[in-house]
């Protein structure tokens, strides 16, 4: 089995961090995590030391602060962030187009008064809003995901949480 030690083995470490395979390696970016001393990393969850490069590790719930190895070692501060600042971009762009979309769906049914099929409702964002290219599965889905904001009122039909509103606008 070819194996590598990880990034955080570095200039001045002491090489007792585990060794990873490249399979497992490539695993990890596909999945958008890795683990630094046994705890998860994402992109959207992670130490915010590596990102504003200031250690307030009073508010930390990642690890102790006596025993925080990125406390000790700018090094493994700056290639965990290496490693994990795409994920990161990548999420922060995820949410953006998912509020753009809520907002887009939002509008159009409410726009509208009253309750829309799913279908519909893509069809209108897809021509309304330059950018979107979603289909109506994308939109059922994203629709299902958030009652909070959508109620299900029919078989593939949904309206405003909080609207009065029944099927047939009644």
């Amino acid at each position: 089995m070819n194996r590598r030690a990880n990034d955080f083995d570095g200039p001045g470490t002491d090489n007792s961090f585990f060794w990873k395979t490249e399979e497992q390696i490539l695993l990890e970016e596909r999945r958008r995590f890795t683990t630094f001393d046994g705890v998860t990393i994402t992109g959207s969850n992670y130490p915010s030391c590596l990102e504003v490069n200031s250690l307030d590790c009073d508010d930390c719930y990642f690890f102790p602060k006596g025993t925080c190895g990125l406390r000790r070692s700018q090094y493994r501060r700056e290639r965990l962030w290496d490693i994990i600042e795409p994920w990161v971009q990548r999420e922060r762009a995820r949410r953006e187009w998912e509020e753009r979309l809520r907002e887009a769906i939002t509008a159009e049914v409410r726009g509208h008064g009253r309750e829309l099929h799913y279908s519909v409702i893509a069809q209108m964002v897809r021509e309304r809003y330059p950018g979107f290219e979603i289909s109506d599965g994308t939109v059922y889905n994203f629709l299902h995901s958030r009652p909070q904001v959508f109620a299900s009122v029919a078989p593939g039909v949904f309206k405003l949480v909080g609207s009065n509103r029944g099927p047939g606008g009644e």
